[in-house]
C-alpha cells in the first residue's frame, strides 16, 4: 500500500490555478487536469518522493477539486474540506501577491528552475518582440542573454 502525502501549500497554489483554469474553460477540464497531474508528480519527482502509479492522479486531483469550490463558493459541494486548502484560498482572496508569489515558486518546483526561466525568456522575448528597439533586435538580446548566463553560469 502507498504511503500517503499530504497535499502542500505549492500544491495548493497550483491546485487553486488549475481550478480557476477550468471555472474559465470547463471544456478544457480533463486537458487541464492531466496537466496538473502531470505537475505534481514531477514536483514530487524532483523532491526525490518516490511516487505510484496513484499519487496525484486524475481521480485524485478531480475529487480535491470540490473542497476549492467550495472554499470560494460555499453554496457549491464537498464531502471533504482542508484546512490547507482553506487558508490558501484565503490568501488568494486577501492577498494575491503572495498567493502568485507562492504559485510561482511552486512553478519552479514543479518545473525545474531551467524550463521555468526558458518560459520566462520566451515571454521576455515576444514582449520584446512588441518593442520598437532599432539599435538591437531581439535576437541579438537574446544571444546576449545566453552569454551572460553561460559565462555566470
Amino acid at each position: 500500500m502507498a504511503v500517503r502525502i499530504k497535499w502542500d501549500k505549492y500544491e495548493a497554489a497550483l491546485l487553486i490555478d488549475t481550478f480557476w483554469l477550468i471555472e474559465n474553460e470547463p471544456t478544457r477540464r480533463k486537458e487541464y487536469i492531466q496537466n496538473l497531474s502531470a505537475d505534481l508528480r514531477q514536483k514530487a519527482i524532483n523532491a526525490g518522493i518516490e511516487i505510484d502509479e496513484v499519487f496525484r492522479n486524475f481521480n485524485g486531483i478531480s475529487m480535491q477539486l470540490a473542497p476549492i469550490a467550495h472554499a470560494f463558493f460555499p453554496e457549491r459541494p464537498t464531502l471533504t474540506t482542508s484546512v490547507l486548502f482553506e487558508e490558501m484560498v484565503a490568501i488568494y482572496k486577501n492577498d494575491y501577491q503572495l498567493f502568485q508569489s507562492i504559485l510561482a515558486e511552486a512553478k519552479v518546483l514543479a518545473k525545474g528552475g531551467e524550463a521555468l526561466m526558458k518560459d520566462k525568456k520566451n515571454a521576455f522575448l515576444d514582449w520584446l518582440a512588441t518593442k520598437q528597439y532599432k539599435k538591437y533586435s531581439p535576437k541579438v538580446i537574446s544571444d546576449a542573454m545566453d552569454d551572460i548566463h553561460a559565462e555566470c553560469g
